[in-house]
């Protein structure tokens, strides 16, 4: 039975000398109690209490690490089957297969085709984290200059070869860089196993299925070494999923030791469209680290990106929270005198009463480009047949067609709100899935109009602004903010009162904080919040936590009782 914090924290030296990485003993407790830590962390617990914490403490899945540095890669450690349960950790590697065929110009190409392998997404970057060289020549001079040109990517490395002097020559140059020494198999299992301790390097294993696997893993246990990554590749798409989820349950469900490893795929399927979809699997079903052949943008992009979507924390909701602090501009006061532009924070000192402003620009995608925007809000149904007892009230929904119509305002009163979908693809009530776009009401721009601030920041007048989709159009209040006469940026955009109705759109979202300064608020202001959130409607066919087996009411209609009550 796994223990509890407090009973892990009892058999701990209660030193808090973070050494553990955890600022107290009973933080390093929690995460050994939530897997998230292991017992060789602290380095002054007892030999007594390691016996009895060592079963209950080790994670289930080890994290191993590929690569030093800034850029290694950490792969393991997870705690879940599904992400609702809890959260994923750990990102997967994804990276490009080199053979070590190519010529010294195709090379220095493809190592120059992954270093731009690079990309920002919702303010996040991302990039191919991982490279692979493959022994293909089945050489060992072209497999050393391959590994010494990859070098120079300063990634963590996959040295793929089934021949261990090939590879025992590559690792006396780097083995300091901790790559991945791949793969030990039946018949290489003892020269591989010696490569990995000589060099102290991680191992990684296969074999054809996982019965064949599990002694190959044993034996590599028995030999001290930890570190190891199981690939678990098969010829066939279906029996890899497989294998994946396997190792994954029996990992977390048995706590069967030999396979609380992570895995690694590689795809070497030739359609590119298929090849992405397949890794973008082996991401979302458990795969550790993903290596392909392929090495365009366009299509690392999509598997990263469903990497990126799966290890956020689904406990916390799509949204941007700005925080507002900072040294409040103030002004003397003579004594007696009163402070007209806004609140007194001292004596014979003032703060003027202003306003923060942002604007979020969302260039929105759901289930293709042809989006459209509705606006809904909550009316009580008028009194009569259908509301006889006065407590009805319906939701209203309103297209937005043009850009014109698209400039809008939040209102309180009515719960005013807006969904961004898809109307040409419906969910299982006949729906089109959508994200809600949720905002405060919050006081517009109150600069008067004509003013040089209300002409400047023109986007601040509406709360939501939807715009056909043009690449010039990048910036709320223009490109040049406060060098322009007025009238740039939102309202212009949509002067030509574009179709936005089934089309490629951006949704643009003024937000912000008018602040009345108060003493609490000199010389430091506490933080003040500004944001909004996206809140995903209609995407499931129900609640995606609801697994729990499906149960009868022995007293319902089904068992043959009265549905009404005497």
């Amino acid at each position: 039975m796994a223990l509890k914090a407090l009973d892990i924290f009892k058999l701990l030296p209660k030193t808090n000398c973070k050494k553990c990485g955890c600022p107290t003993c009973l933080a390093f407790a929690m995460k050994l109690a939530q897997k998230q830590a292991s017992l060789d962390q602290c380095p002054d617990v007892s030999e007594a209490s390691k016996v009895e914490l060592a079963g209950a403490s080790a994670p289930p899945i080890r994290l191993v690490a590929i690569g030093t540095g800034p850029n290694k890669l950490e792969i393991g450690n997870e705690t879940v089957m599904f992400r609702h349960e809890e959260s994923f950790y750990h990102p997967a590697g994804v990276g490009v297969m080199i053979p070590d065929t190519l010529d010294e110009n195709a090379l220095k190409a493809k190592i120059e085709k992954i270093r731009k392998l690079k990309f920002v997404r919702v303010g996040i970057s991302m990039h191919a984290n991982v490279v692979a060289i493959v022994n293909a020549s089945g050489k060992a001079d072209p497999f050393a200059k391959t590994v010494k040109a990859a070098s120079t990517l300063d990634l963590p490395m996959v040295l793929m070869s089934s021949q261990a002097a090939h590879l025992d020559t590559v690792l006396a140059s780097c083995a300091d860089k901790k790559p991945l020494i791949h793969a030990a198999t039946g018949p290489t299992i003892d020269a591989f196993i010696a490569l990995a301790k000589t060099h102290n390097c991680p191992l990684a294993v296969t074999a054809p299925d996982l019965d064949q696997l599990v002694p190959l893993v044993e034996k590599i246990r028995a030999a001290g070494l930890q570190d190891i990554v199981l690939d678990v590749t098969t010829p066939s798409v279906s029996r890899t999923l497989q294998a994946l989820t396997a190792v994954r349950r029996m990992a977390l469900k048995k706590n069967m030791r030999t396979l609380g490893y992570p895995c690694l795929v590689t795809n070497s399927t030739v359609d590119p469209l298929v090849n992405v979809a397949e890794c973008s699997m082996f991401v979302a079903k458990y795969a550790g680290i993903v290596l392909t052949e392929l090495d365009n943008p366009e299509q690392l992009m999509p598997i990263l990106t469903v990497s990126q979507n799966l290890y956020t924390d689904p406990r916390k909701p799509i949204q941007v929270e700005a925080k507002l602090t900072g040294i409040i501009q103030t002004a003397a006061i003579a004594p007696g005198e009163a402070y007209r532009w806004g609140g007194m924070v001292d004596e014979n000192l003032g703060g003027p009463t202003h306003q923060h402003f942002f604007n979020a620009r969302l260039h929105m995608m759901l289930d293709g480009e042809a989006n459209t925007v509705t606006e809904h809000e909550f009316v009580p149904r008028p009194w009569g047949a259908d509301n006889p007892h006065g407590n009805v009230f319906d939701t209203t929904t309103r297209v937005l067609s043009r850009e014109r119509d698209g400039a809008r305002e939040a209102d309180g009163r009515t719960g005013r709100y807006w969904k961004i979908s898809n109307t040409n693809v419906l969910n299982s009530v006949g729906k089109a899935p959508a994200y809600k776009l949720a905002v405060t009401a919050s006081p517009l721009l109150l600069a008067q109009e004509g003013s040089a601030v209300h002409r400047r920041a023109g986007f601040a007048t509406k709360h939501v602004w939807i715009t056909a989709y043009d690449p010039a159009e990048r910036f709320a209040a223009g490109e040049y903010p406060n060098q322009h006469s007025g009238g740039a940026g939102l309202p212009a955009y949509i002067a030509d009162n574009a179709n936005i109705e089934n089309t490629d759109i951006v949704v643009w979202h003024s937000f912000g904080h008018t602040h009345v300064c108060k003493p609490e608020d000199f010389p430091i202001m506490p933080v003040e919040y500004a944001g909004f959130m996206l809140k995903p409607n209609g995407f499931f066919a129900g609640n995606i936590a609801m697994d729990v087996p499906a149960d009868s009411d022995p007293a319902s209609a089904q068992h043959g009782a009265s549905c009404c009550c005497d």
